[in-house]
């Protein structure tokens, strides 16, 4: 929190965060692109370390009082302590303030607490909320100083669309919009792999957008086309997307100017095949 802060005072940005995309560019001139590249990038990547790092501590809190009542009838077992015996105590207890009595958590107390947790930390009165917006406007800016920057902020508005699914929902349209006109390659590639990985986590809400995904497959540059295909091929594999007839767009990269791609369709198809039930011949034409 202390280089984020630092950083925020050199951008001199307002008390809520918030700045338009023509200060966001002066900024940029008066500091540095790196400077703020790296600020950018730091409020997706705490955010996701964060979440990671709740969920961990909240399960190690469920796992331990799972064990309480095996405790109290006859004191054998003991609950899941550290090395130094101490399991975490101050993480804890802090957790247990913030969202309430964790005592006897089961599951549905468990997923309540990730999402306030979730929730807050990309509300907007929150440490890391205050810069979303920032976040949010160099990524929708087309005219961005240079790629590393707008690279940057398209990575971590990703990692907090992971976070979130309110989020996440609120900001598909833009992420596709992204993908669809962003001039740079690395940006367009950046966006696949992070739409693969929110398929996992949020399925319900990305899979309406699929089909544009496969869109991805014509893309003039081969990363973005071998990025696309490895994220389809993971969630047709995984059956995570419904197979539908935009798999035959995959079949037409047998012909692709970039060997890599042409093998890695020919082990999709073959793993496929393998699941049985005809797929193949099913959605082919």
């Amino acid at each position: 929190s202390e280089v984020i802060q630092r950083l925020a005072l050199r951008l001199n940005l307002t008390s809520d965060g918030s700045i338009d995309s023509e200060e966001c560019v002066s900024k940029v001139n008066e500091v540095s692109c790196s400077e703020v590249s790296r600020f950018i990038f730091l409020i997706g990547h705490v955010a996701m370390k964060q979440l990671v790092h709740s969920e961990r501590v909240l399960s190690v809190v469920r796992a331990k009082n799972s064990t309480v009542p095996v405790e109290k009838q006859g004191g054998k077992n003991q609950t899941l302590t550290s090395k130094d015996g101490h399991d975490g105590e101050e993480e804890e207890d802090g957790l247990s303030v913030h969202f309430g009595p964790t005592s006897g958590t089961d599951d549905r107390e468990f997923d309540a607490a990730m999402s306030r947790v979730e929730q807050e930390l990309v509300a907007s009165g929150s440490f890391l909320g205050r810069f979303i917006p920032l976040v949010v406007q160099c990524a929708r800016d087309q005219n961005a100083p240079n790629a590393v920057l707008r690279t940057c902020a398209v990575i971590s508005l990703c990692k907090l669309m992971a976070v979130d699914g309110n989020f996440c929902s609120s900001n598909l349209q833009l992420l596709f919009s992204i993908l669809k006109n962003a001039k740079e390659s690395v940006v367009r590639a950046n966006v696949i792999i992070a739409l693969g990985d929110l398929s996992f986590r949020f399925p319900n809400l990305v899979e309406p957008w699929s089909s544009r995904i496969y869109l991805s497959l014509d893309d003039h540059d081969p990363t973005v086309r071998r990025n696309a295909l490895m994220a389809l091929s993971h969630l047709i594999l995984n059956d995570m997307v419904k197979i539908k007839g935009q798999v035959v767009t995959l079949a037409l990269r047998l012909n692709d100017s970039d060997p890599g791609i042409v093998e890695q369709v020919r082990v999709f198809f073959q793993e496929l095949a393998r699941k049985g039930n005809n797929l193949v011949y099913n959605v082919l034409p």
